[in-house]
């Protein structure tokens, strides 16, 4: 079942559903690969998209990202918020990526591809083949060279442009 925008969640993303909404999900650190997105996201030069970043700031390395990256005005840092699937993000936001240096997926890549949306997680093709689940949703999955930020850059292009041409459909 579909659920509703909570008043919170609504209030920190844009009103408008032209808007294409990437987002990172959970702790902000080194290993998360924030930076890597942040710099791919800010390559890619999209128009109409955002960048929102939910997660707690783990450490110095999340600081120094956020003051970096805060001049960006599509890159949005809204900290930490619990339930987001409970609190109908999933049906709001249009891809999760992930930053990882490996093939890396979890349970909000999970939560996006269930609502229906998009990923752009490291790896390649062949990482389908180890991850039953990720392989029925292999048409929302969009992969590329970890920590690579133009093949990042182009992965969200990609992503941008399928779902515009979805909502064009509609």
């Amino acid at each position: 079942s579909t659920k509703l925008l909570d008043a919170e969640l609504k209030s920190i993303l844009p009103f408008d559903n032209e808007t294409v909404l990437f987002s990172i999900l959970g702790s902000i650190s080194h290993p998360k690969g924030v930076g890597t997105v942040c710099e791919a996201f800010d390559k890619a030069n999209l128009v109409n998209s955002e960048l929102i970043i939910f997660g707690e700031i783990a450490d110095n390395y999340g600081d120094k990202l956020k003051k970096r990256w805060t001049t960006n005005s599509r890159i949005s840092w809204v900290g930490h918020h619990a339930y987001l699937l409970e609190r109908g993000l999933f049906n709001k936001i249009d891809c999760v990526v992930r930053g990882e240096s490996y093939f890396c997926t979890g349970r909000t890549v999970y939560e996006m591809l269930f609502s229906g949306g998009s990923v752009i997680v490291p790896g390649s093709s062949t990482d389908l083949l180890k991850d039953q689940n990720l392989k029925k949703f292999e048409n929302n999955v969009h992969f590329y060279e970890p920590r690579n930020v133009e093949k990042l850059a182009d992965a969200f292009k990609s992503v941008k442009n399928k779902i515009q041409l979805k909502q064009e459909r509609e």
